[in-house]
């Protein structure tokens, strides 16, 4: 049997590698609206646009800090270009779009991490 590679994401935010990256979540969504009616009972949807949005967690170097200006980007409603790559098959998506929340953490034995999430335009693999 042959040993199976698996893929890792990788992101960058405006052509910035996020080196320290060590989760990513991307979603392909939208806020279709169920229709259901008395007689037909559910009839379908009411479409909605279709959005991506990535939530992203790193750990923070102490002598270099965060690694792009992302909470800077989040108070100037900076346009971001995120660009999210399976490492293996190159396959990735750009999507433009605003850093809706910055936050940081840390504590006594913890290394200190930043996440953010992102909500931008509809891109698929490719």
């Amino acid at each position: 049997m042959a040993l199976e590679l698996y893929d890792q994401l990788f992101i960058e935010l405006n052509g910035k590698l996020l080196a320290e990256n060590t989760s990513l979540s991307v979603d392909l969504t939208s806020d279709d609206q169920d229709v259901m009616t008395t007689v037909k009972g559910w009839s379908g949807v009411s479409p909605s646009p279709d959005m991506r949005t990535i939530s992203g967690e790193g750990v923070v170097a102490s002598t270099k800090g965060i690694e792009v200006d992302m909470e800077q980007w989040k108070v100037d409603r900076t346009e971001v270009t995120a660009r999210v790559v399976f490492g293996g098959s190159g396959k990735s998506f750009v999507s433009k779009g605003v850093i809706k929340k910055v936050s940081a953490s840390g504590g006594v034995g913890q290394t200190v991490k930043v996440t953010f999430e992102f909500t931008g335009t509809p891109s698929v693999f490719k």
